[in-house]
């Protein structure tokens, strides 16, 4: 409502704001192994080496091609984004695209072609956003997040199928309330070919 009192300008809005790619994969990580968050994640954390992820994600999604230019059908792009859970910034952020789009979008009768142009890439920026930004208040997740967008965008078949294999994986940590499961987690880490894998208690207190 700061931005406009025009009803049919807030619906197309939030009609874009809705919009997103069908398929869209995001798979979450955090920068901090021994973060406060852990107890809402299953009491383990699994340590991974970023590079080596994106390396084997955009190995996947190539699917043996060189080049992004030659990507076709069923093939994905992989890329990294660190969430930022700073109100200001994405206050400042997202009021500077408002603005830019109620110019475009007010200017459609006049200049059609590049104005349409112009709210497409406003769209995308808008989305890119949108997996950038959390709440403030869940800041000590300090998230990372491994976006992957598939070109293929309406086929019937959602999977996305990446080869994990234990080189990726370096340590494993656990929580308190899993400190008398040691033994259990290292065995089911041996009986699944992670005997190298070291196991460790979180440095929390508690």
């Amino acid at each position: 409502k700061k931005y406009s009192d025009n009803h049919k300008e807030f619906y197309d809005f939030k009609k874009r704001l809705n919009e997103s790619p069908d398929s869209l994969y995001i798979m979450s990580f955090t920068n901090n192994s021994h973060s406060q968050a852990l107890s809402h994640y299953g009491n383990i954390s699994i340590g991974m080496n970023n590079q080596e992820i994106q390396n084997c994600f955009g190995k996947a999604g190539a699917h043996g091609k060189d080049s992004l230019y030659d990507y076709g059908y069923n093939d994905f792009y992989a890329f990294p984004l660190k969430v930022n859970y700073d109100y200001d910034y994405q206050y400042n952020m997202i009021d500077n695209l408002v603005r830019r789009w109620l110019v475009a979008y007010r200017n459609l009768e006049v200049d059609p072609f590049d104005m349409k142009s112009i709210l497409n890439d406003l769209n995308s920026e808008l989305f890119l956003l949108s997996l950038l930004f959390k709440r403030n208040v869940l800041y000590q997740e300090e998230e990372i997040r491994y976006v992957i967008l598939r070109r293929n965008i309406h086929s019937s078949d959602k999977n996305v199928i990446i080869p994990f294999n234990s080189s990726l994986f370096n340590n494993v940590i656990y929580s308190h309330e899993l400190k008398h499961d040691s033994q259990k987690i290292r065995e089911l880490l041996n009986n699944n070919g992670f005997n190298n894998i070291s196991l460790n208690l979180t440095s929390l207190p508690y």
